[in-house]
């Protein structure tokens, strides 16, 4: 049955793919006798679009037209009487309609009265967002007050003034956002500064994607220029150094509380190798053989802590801000053995078919269980762990370019024989916690700070 349902409606869509110019203004007649406009324009203007030249179409057209925009007219002049502001949102949307007729060849014909209406209601209309517009900035809203403004020239674009009223608000409303070097309470040098930059490029990127509006970002240099002047970045100097740089906004905070553990463990035993051969009678025989075996597998926790405060520089309000502790498990694993043919053929326990009475297989559902146990996460397959060692068996000392491996949503280990330094799993521990800055800095884009 929706089968049949589908192929009738695609019939059906065929079919009107298929119909000439005239049929299509002969039913947008039909629409107009019955009253319905708007289907009457609908037919006509496919009468058209499919044959510009059909005479026939584009007198349905013309017919259309008029009667629609007669249809506006009696809408705008009945809402005039109710609410003018509405009436004049009308009047541009009638005005994107006669754009629209205009490319069809088919203009609304004159009317001097409704235009002379059209202009007084777009008039008042303008006059209205302006005075709302200054009131808002009366009020201390610029942000607001661009709003009503750019409403204004919506309907008046001419206005005496309201060119430089509009700049001018855009400008008091800029909210500037200065952010300040992470104070370093770890003891390692670098990691304040680079989870700094990282944070802003991360924030700059947010905000431009975001098409803010009324947000800017200070230059990180400017920023950590002011703030080299000051000893110690507490809430009080970190305002002070905001207002200097005519910041609205000022981002502070510190890094401290590093703890580190490092463990290594070491796996020397054996797997089993598929092989076969052929027996004296021609048969294909499969073997697991023993093959020795070793790996080595680090693991490295920090904890780590962030404190930070987004501050206003008017009344040293935050409008966001936390105290978190991070911690971060690095795991890596590797080992120098390279699998000769398919990894496929390698695992810790035979099948149950290929075992023999010799060979100790509670030994190796140990060893097995023990690797399990030892790699973390669920890809702990041996042969997609010989497979990585062939390919980068010589990947033995860690380099900066492997640490986003160990973000929090990066895989559970990484092939090294290495691990990541502390205060490079700190970068990572706390590499989005930016996030909360930018969610706060978009819900304040459109909004004055006094309504914040």
């Amino acid at each position: 049955m929706k089968f049949c349902r589908v192929l009738a409606f695609a019939l059906a869509v065929g079919s009107l793919s298929c119909t000439s110019a005239r049929e299509l203004a002969r039913r947008s007649a039909v629409a107009l006798q019955g009253g319905d406009t708007e289907a009457a324009y609908d037919w006509a203007r496919r009468a058209v679009e499919k044959e510009p030249d059909s005479e026939m179409a584009r007198a349905a057209m013309y017919e259309a037209v008029q009667l629609k925009s007669t249809d506006w007219k009696r809408r705008i002049a009945n809402l005039a009487d109710v609410d003018s502001v509405v009436a004049a949102e009308q009047t541009l949307e009638f005005g994107r309609f006669r754009a629209e007729a205009d490319r069809y060849h088919a203009p609304v014909e004159r009317d001097s009265a409704y235009l002379e209406q059209e202009r007084a209601l777009r008039a008042t209309a303008a006059r209205y967002w302006f005075a709302s517009a200054v009131g808002s900035t009366k009020s201390g809203r610029p942000k607001l007050a661009a709003w009503r403004y750019e409403e204004a020239a919506r309907y008046e674009s001419r206005m005496p003034g309201l060119g430089d009223s509009i700049r001018l608000s855009r400008e008091r409303g800029m909210a500037r956002v200065a952010i300040l070097p992470l104070e370093n309470q770890t003891g390692r040098s670098e990691l304040g500064r680079d989870l700094t930059e990282h944070w802003y490029a991360e924030i700059a990127r947010g905000l431009g994607s975001s098409n803010l509006r009324f947000t800017r970002l200070l230059s990180l240099d400017d920023s950590w220029e002011a703030a080299a002047a000051v000893r110690g970045l507490d809430r009080d100097a970190a305002i002070d150094v905001g207002r200097r740089l005519d910041a609205a906004w000022v981002l502070r905070g510190r890094v401290y509380g590093l703890d580190t553990d490092t463990r290594t463990d070491f796996i020397s035993d054996f797997v089993y190798r598929k092989t076969s051969y052929r027996d004296t009678a021609g048969r294909t025989v499969t073997r697991y053989v023993q093959v020795p075996f070793e790996a080595i597998l680090r693991e490295r926790s920090v904890r780590v802590a962030v404190e930070y405060e987004l501050l206003s520089t008017t009344d040293g309000r935050a409008l966001t801000g936390d105290d978190v502790s991070r911690e971060l498990h690095a795991h890596t694993a590797y080992s120098s053995f390279v699998a000769e043919g398919s990894c496929d053929d390698y695992c810790w326990v035979p099948p149950h078919t290929a075992r023999s009475a010799d060979e100790d297989y509670s030994h190796a559902a140990s060893a097995e269980q023990r690797w399990k146990s030892t790699v973390p996460g669920e890809n702990t397959a041996l042969s997609s762990f010989l497979d990585q060692a062939r390919r980068d068996h010589r990947r033995r000392q860690y380099r900066h370019e492997y640490l986003p491996s160990f973000y929090p949503d990066a895989r559970s280990w990484f092939f090294l024989d290495d691990l990541p330094p502390p205060e490079d799993l700190a970068f990572a521990a706390l590499v989005k916690d930016w996030q909360p800055v930018l969610e706060a800095l978009r819900h304040a884009d459109p909004i004055d700070e006094v309504d914040l």
